[in-house]
């Protein structure tokens, strides 16, 4: 006559509550604890709970939890900062930085819309269009694209004014030398006005480009230019001249 044997499975206990409220005595090993607090199981290992999964959550970066209380490898997303932070070694490490691209505020494109002429005059004016407005301690670099039209009697001639304690430093594709391929680098304001000669009534293009360094004051980064010379011809900025910034912090 056979005989018939039945296994009956051993149970395990599963406690759910915070972590300081897991039982420590009249547990079994092998029974699980879920910490409510941590959002983490436990294993009782038969003196201890030992963590078997870790923690996963996200909110703003104050609401993170204390690293020292989660097993290594969890995680948490700061939604305020856009931060992926991960614990290691009993505390959080960023794993996934903020992108830094530039915003769309953070770069401005002015064109300029209609030629605009001066004659017999070595006067700098503002450029009518031709500046962009900028914030304190900014920093910037620009390029710029001139379309200049002007006789060689008169010639061209250009800066920029910048707010007070500001620099703006820079050259245009004039000063690269044909022998050494080096552009000199330079101040681009009132201290260092900058000629450009033309050889005949034919458009030309002024191309420049430039970091400017602010102070403590906003204001303006703006385009002066003239003849060269004085003469009664006229000389002209041209429409679909343009500047491009960007800001670099």
């Amino acid at each position: 006559m056979g005989s018939e044997v039945s296994i009956i499975p051993r149970t395990r206990n599963v406690y759910y509550a915070a972590y300081a409220s897991l039982p420590t005595s009249g547990v079994r090993t092998g029974d699980l604890g879920y910490a409510t607090d941590r959002k983490v199981f436990y294993r009782w290992s038969g003196s201890a709970w030992e963590p078997v999964s870790i923690h996963s959550s996200s909110g703003a970066a104050a609401d993170i939890p204390t690293a020292a209380n989660l097993p290594d490898g969890s995680l948490y997303y700061e939604t305020d900062a856009t931060l992926l932070k991960q614990v290691q070694s009993g505390a959080w490490a960023i794993i996934s930085p903020t992108p830094t691209f530039a915003s769309l505020s953070d770069t401005k494109v002015v064109c300029k819309t209609a030629d605009e002429t001066i004659n017999d005059s070595a006067t700098m004016q503002d450029d009518d269009e031709l500046v962009i407005a900028v914030g304190a301690n900014e920093i910037w670099y620009l390029q710029l694209w001139v379309r200049v039209l002007s006789m060689e009697a008169a010639d061209f001639k250009w800066q920029f004014t910048v707010p007070v304690a500001a620099t703006i430093e820079g050259f245009d594709l004039n000063d690269v030398g044909v022998a050494t391929g080096a552009a000199p680098l330079r101040s681009l304001t009132l201290a260092g006005i900058q000629a450009f000669l033309v050889a005949g009534a034919s458009e030309y293009a002024l191309c420049i480009s430039a970091v400017y360094v602010g102070g403590a004051n906003a204001g303006n980064i703006q385009l002066q230019w003239a003849q060269n010379t004085a003469d009664a011809s006229d000389t002209k900025v041209l429409a679909n001249s343009f500047i491009t910034a960007h800001k670099l912090n």
